[in-house]
């Protein structure tokens, strides 16, 4: 059964870790971060410079300008979660999934706050086929951001295809009524009547 979940989650393997890391830069925008680092960068400026690596393909450079955002970081823990997350992104891309996760489990360990971190735990552990832990950090996720379609549409698959058909389809439901072009991409033994 979780090589099958594996599978229906494939939709936010792709596309979810690697648009939650360009949503890392907002995060500094709410922060300010103006801490200057050894190279005299912020660590603001060093995520901005990181992630430009990242979306042209260099994962080598990204995850040295992360490195150098994680130092620059101080004593700012919401800073360093961010860089633990950026780091774990280019962990997934380049090392695997699982090298990946252990990135993301210190950002939230640093900000138990950090909702796409949680997002991302979430995905990683699926794809790794922890449903129980991918369901965990969902349900922290949906603490955060009660409405969050991913965490919703995710934890609905895992809690319908672990016995627990109403509540996974509550989630589901809630889901798809904020992006209808999820029902295309529900599995075959779901039934949403």
């Amino acid at each position: 059964m979780l090589e099958k979940l594996t599978k229906k989650m494939q939709l936010y393997i792709s596309g979810g870790i690697i648009v939650a890391i360009l949503l890392g830069i907002f995060i500094y925008e709410e922060t300010k971060s103006t801490t200057p680092g050894s190279t005299g960068q912020t660590p603001k400026t060093l995520a901005v410079e990181g992630i430009a690596a990242f979306k042209s393909g260099d994962l080598t450079l990204a995850k040295e300008l992360f490195t150098q955002e994680l130092a620059a970081s101080g004593g700012s823990t919401n800073e360093k979660s961010i860089a633990e997350y950026n780091l774990g992104t280019v962990a997934v891309r380049k090392q695997g999934v699982s090298i990946g996760l252990k990135y993301y489990q210190e950002a939230v360990t640093l900000n138990p706050k950090f909702a796409l971190a949680w997002l991302n735990i979430g995905v990683a552990q699926g794809s790794v086929g922890n449903g129980s832990a991918a369901l965990t950090a969902y349900n922290a996720l949906l603490n955060l951001d009660p409405t969050n379609i991913e965490g919703l549409y995710n934890s609905g698959i895992i809690l319908y295809d672990t016995g627990k058909k109403a509540e996974g389809l509550t989630r589901l439901k809630a889901a798809i009524a904020k992006q209808p072009t999820l029902i295309a991409n529900l599995p075959k033994n779901i039934k949403l009547s």
